[in-house]
C-alpha cells in the first residue's frame, strides 16, 4: 500500500495540539485560529469516529484487544481515502503490545516528534488529569503507562516518557522530525519553516509569522476561554494552561526535580536538556558521533 500518514506523535502534555494547530494553518491556509475543529486536519488515531467500523465493541470488547487491532483498524482507514495523506495525532509510542505494531510503518509516511522536558509536562499532566506529584511521576515513569478507553476515544499505549521518545527518534521505517516544546516557544519561526519544509508545505515568510502570529498561546487561551474546547482539563480545567517553559519550579519540591532529573536524566541529555542550580537548560540536541 502507498504510505500516507504523517504522525503528530508526542507523549501526553507535551505540545501535540499546539503543534496541529500551526500545522492546520500551514496546510489549509487558514490563518486566523480556530478551536471549533480542535485543530484536526485527519484525526486522532484513537478516534471512535473513525475508527469505529473497524474495530467496534463488539469485535474486540477488552482493552488489550484494540491495542492489537489498531494497526489493521488504521491501514483499513487508508485504504479508504487513496490518494490522499492523512496527518494524524498520537499519544502511542512506535512499539509493539504481544506483537502487535502500534503505529503501522507500511502505513506510515513521515512524523514529527514534539518532545517537551518531563517537569514541566508533570506539571501539566497534574493539572489536567488531577494528579499529585507522586502520581504525575508515576504516569510519566511506567513502560506501561496506557491512556484508557472513554467514550469518545479508543485505549493507548504511551509507555514512559524516556521510552516514548527513544522509540520514535530510533524508527528506521520514516522519516521523523524532533521539534522541542521549548524551540517552538523560543524560536518559533525557525521550528515552523522546518516543519513546512520537511513536510514541503509551500508557503511565504509571511505566511509563516501570520500562522505563529494567529497560532499564539495566549490567542488559543483567549479562544477557549470565549469558546470553550473539547479537550478541555478532565477537572474543568482549561486545556491551554500555562504553556510557560520552566514554571515547573513553582510547583515541584527540590527532592521531586532531583527524582525526575534521576529518573529521566539520560534521555534528557539526549535531547539536550540539563538541569543546573535547580534550574531546566535547554541547550543543542548532541548530534551521533559528536561530543
Amino acid at each position: 500500500m502507498t504510505k500516507k500518514i504523517i504522525w503528530i506523535a508526542s507523549f501526553p502534555k507535551s505540545g501535540n495540539t499546539w503543534t496541529r494547530f500551526l500545522l492546520r494553518s500551514l496546510v489549509t491556509g487558514t490563518r486566523t485560529a480556530d478551536l471549533s475543529d480542535g485543530g484536526q486536519i485527519s484525526g486522532a488515531c484513537t478516534s471512535k469516529a473513525m475508527l469505529a467500523q473497524y474495530m467496534g465493541p463488539e469485535q474486540v470488547p477488552m482493552a488489550a484487544d484494540r491495542l492489537i487491532a489498531r494497526a489493521k483498524a488504521l491501514i483499513a482507514v487508508c485504504d479508504d481515502f487513496p490518494g490522499q495523506q492523512l496527518l494524524m495525532k498520537t499519544h502511542s509510542a512506535y512499539v509493539q503490545f504481544h506483537g502487535a505494531p502500534q503505529i503501522p510503518p507500511e502505513a506510515t509516511l513521515a512524523a514529527i516528534l514534539v518532545v517537551r522536558n518531563p517537569f514541566d509536562v508533570m506539571c501539566s499532566c497534574m493539572n489536567h488529569f488531577g494528579f499529585d506529584a507522586e502520581g504525575a511521576f508515576d504516569f510519566l515513569a511506567q513502560p506501561t503507562t496506557t491512556m484508557g478507553e472513554s467514550s469518545t476515544h479508543f485505549p493507548v499505549l504511551c509507555t514512559s516518557w524516556d521510552e516514548f521518545s527513544d522509540s520514535w527518534m530510533s524508527a528506521r521505517d520514516f522519516p521523523v522530525l524532533v521539534q522541542r516544546y521549548e524551540d517552538m516557544k523560543s524560536h518559533p519561526f525557525t521550528c515552523v519553516r522546518s516543519m513546512a519544509r520537511a513536510f514541503k508545505i509551500q508557503v511565504t515568510e509571511d505566511d509563516i509569522i501570520d500562522t505563529i502570529v494567529a497560532n499564539r498561546f495566549k490567542n488559543l487561551q483567549a479562544l477557549e476561554g470565549e469558546q470553550g474546547f473539547g479537550e478541555a482539563s478532565m477537572r474543568g480545567e482549561r486545556f491551554f494552561f500555562r504553556g510557560e517553559v520552566g514554571y515547573f519550579k513553582e510547583i515541584l519540591s527540590e527532592q521531586m526535580i532531583l527524582k525526575v532529573w534521576e529518573r529521566f536524566g539520560p534521555m534528557m541529555k539526549k535531547l539536550g536538556y540539563g538541569l543546573e542550580n535547580g534550574d531546566l537548560v535547554v541547550g543543542p540536541i548532541p548530534q551521533p558521533g559528536k561530543n
